[in-house]
C-alpha cells in the first residue's frame, strides 16, 4: 500500500530584493491600443508598436496617474497626430514617450533638438529599462538616463553570427509545420545556446554564454528562460533584442524550468523549493519549500497540481496549489526517469527497473505496474494516448490511458542511438524526438501513430527550445 501521509506546504512570500519595473499607466496603454490594438508592453517599460517603432517612457518627477481624461498635451513635432508617430508625446498627466529614431548611420537615437520641454527634461527612464543597443542619448536629455547604460561591450559579444557555407533552413526545416519557426538548443559538446532561424539561410547564430546552460523554457516566442549550474539567478534573454534584459535574482540555484500561463515554476535543489515567477513582470513571487531535493518537475494541464521527485529519498510528491499549497507524500519509487498526469492519474517510469507504475490520485492507490522498454526516459500524453520514450531500444510504445493498456508501438530508424526527448510541435499534432547520441532528430505523427520523418542535423542536441520566428528590434519596418 502506498502512503498516505499529508503534510501541509509551508509558503514563504518572498522578501527578494528586488526593484519592480516601472510600468506604462494603464491610461496610457489604453490610449496607444486605441490606435495601435497589438502593441506590445514590454514589463521593463518599452513600448513596441505593430510596425516595430519603439517608444520609451519618460516618468515625470510627479504625475497624475488618475487624471480624469488622458489626452496628449504636446507633440513634437508640435500638433503631429499620434496616430503619425510623433518623435514625443507628453500627455497631460506629464508622462513622456520618446519614439526611438534611426541617425544618418543607421543606429537608434532620440529627437535631438537645442531646448525641450520641461515634462521631458525632469523626467527619468524607468531604472530597469533595457535600452537599445548603441542608442545615442543628445546632450540636452543626459538626465533622463538615470543611472542606465545605453552600451556595454558584452552586449556586442552576446550574439554571436556565423556564416557556415550551409542552408541551415534545409537541414532543420523541411516539415511544413516548421514554417517560420526557431530552434534553441544546447549541446554537449558547447556551453552556448545555438539558434537556428527558418528565416536564415546563411547559417546559425549563437548566444554566447559565460556558464554552461541547466534548462531552458520559452515565453510568448519573445524571452528564453535560462538557468545555469552556477548562477544564483534566472537569466531572461530578449530575442527581440537578443540581449539579456534581466537576470531575475533568487536565493539559490534555479534547475528546471516550467511555464504555465503568465507563471513560471522554478525548481532549486540546492534551496529544496520550487520558486514561482511573475512573467508579466519578471520577477519572483513566492518561493515553496518543500520536502528533498525536487526534479522531474511537471504541472497538470489545468495548472492546479505540481508533480515532483525527490532524489535525495526516492519519493513522489505533489503539490496542490489549489488548496493552499498542501504537499501530499505520494510513495517510494526507485529511479524516476519521467512523471506525466492524466485524467486522474499519475504515471511514474524507472529507468533501471525498466518499468511504469500508475497511481490514482484521488485515492493514493497504486492501480498498474507494467514492464516497459528497455530505459524509459521521457513520455508524453496526447488526447488518451500516453507515449513512453525507450532509449535502449530506440523505441516508442504506446498506452492507452483510458483502458491503461498498451495498443501499439513505433521504432526509430537510428542505429546506436539514444533518443532521449519528446517535444511536442506547437498547434501540430506532432512529437520531434531528439538523440543524444546521434545528430538527427525523428518526427511522430500523433494522430497516425507513425514515424514520417527523420531528419540529420549538423550535431547532437542536449536541450530543445521551438519557438516562432519574430520581428526583431532591427529588422527593417
Amino acid at each position: 500500500m502506498m502512503k498516505k501521509a499529508f503534510l501541509t506546504l509551508i509558503l514563504l512570500l518572498c522578501s527578494f530584493n528586488t526593484v519592480l519595473a516601472q510600468q506604462v499607466p494603464q491610461n496610457v496603454q489604453d490610449y496607444v491600443k486605441n490606435f495601435f490594438k497589438d502593441t506590445y508592453f514590454r514589463f521593463d517599460g518599452a513600448v513596441i508598436l505593430p510596425d516595430n517603432t519603439v517608444y520609451l517612457p519618460v516618468i515625470p518627477a510627479k504625475f497624475d496617474i488618475d487624471v480624469e481624461k488622458l489626452d496628449v498635451k504636446a507633440t513634437i513635432p508640435a500638433n503631429k497626430d499620434f496616430a503619425k508617430l510623433p518623435d514625443a508625446v507628453i500627455f497631460n498627466n506629464d508622462f513622456v514617450l520618446l519614439k526611438v529614431l534611426k541617425d544618418k548611420d543607421g543606429h537608434p537615437t532620440l529627437v535631438n533638438q537645442t531646448t525641450y520641454p520641461t515634462e521631458i527634461k525632469s523626467g527619468i527612464f524607468p531604472q530597469d529599462l533595457l535600452l537599445p543597443r548603441r542608442l545615442t542619448i543628445p546632450d540636452g536629455l543626459g538626465n533622463i538616463k538615470g543611472s542606465l547604460e545605453s552600451y556595454s561591450p558584452e552586449i556586442d559579444d552576446f550574439r554571436v553570427n556565423t556564416n557556415a557555407g550551409t542552408d541551415y533552413t534545409k537541414m532543420y526545416f523541411n516539415h511544413p509545420a516548421f514554417k517560420n519557426s526557431v530552434f534553441y538548443m544546447t549541446s554537449p559538446i558547447s556551453k552556448n545556446i545555438k539558434v537556428v532561424s527558418s528565416s536564415n539561410k546563411k547559417g546559425y547564430y549563437y548566444y554566447h554564454q559565460k556558464t554552461t546552460p541547466n534548462k531552458m523554457a520559452l515565453y510568448d516566442d519573445r524571452y528564453l528562460l535560462v538557468s545555469t549550474y552556477s548562477k544564483r539567478a534566472l537569466i531572461v534573454i530578449s530575442l527581440y533584442d537578443d540581449v539579456i534584459i534581466k537576470e531575475i535574482p533568487l536565493k539559490t540555484t534555479p534547475d528546471e524550468i516550467i511555464i504555465n500561463g503568465d507563471k513560471a515554476y522554478v525548481t532549486s535543489s540546492e534551496g529544496h523549493c520550487i520558486y514561482v515567477i511573475d512573467l508579466l513582470k519578471m520577477t519572483p513571487t513566492q518561493q515553496i519549500l518543500i520536502n528533498g531535493m525536487c526534479e522531474k518537475l511537471v504541472v497538470s494541464d489545468d495548472g492546479t497540481k505540481l508533480f515532483y521527485y525527490d532524489k535525495q529519498t526516492k519519493t513522489l510528491w505533489g503539490v496542490e496549489l489549489d488548496n493552499n499549497y498542501l504537499l501530499k507524500d505520494i510513495g517510494v519509487f526507485p529511479n524516476v526517469s519521467k512523471i506525466a498526469y492524466s485524467e486522474g492519474k499519475i504515471y511514474v517510469t524507472s529507468r533501471t527497473k525498466n518499468r511504469i507504475a500508475i497511481i490514482d490520485y484521488a485515492e493514493m492507490n497504486l492501480t498498474g505496474e507494467y514492464d516497459t522498454d528497455e530505459k524509459p526516459v521521457d513520455m508524453y500524453v496526447y488526447n488518451n494516448n500516453l507515449y513512453i520514450l525507450s532509449a535502449g531500444l530506440n523505441h516508442i510504445q504506446i498506452l492507452n490511458t483510458e483502458t491503461d493498456d498498451f495498443i501499439g508501438d513505433i521504432a526509430l530508424p537510428t542505429e546506436n542511438g539514444f533518443p532521449n526527448k519528446f517535444y511536442k510541435i506547437k498547434d501540430e499534432p506532432l512529437l520531434l524526438v531528439t538523440d543524444s547520441a546521434n545528430a538527427v532528430f525523428h518526427i511522430i505523427d500523433l494522430n497516425t501513430n507513425k514515424l514520417i520523418s527523420t531528419e540529420k542535423i549538423d550535431e547532437p542536441v542536449a536541450n530543445l527550445v521551438m519557438g516562432k520566428v519574430i520581428r526583431k528590434f532591427n529588422d527593417n519596418k
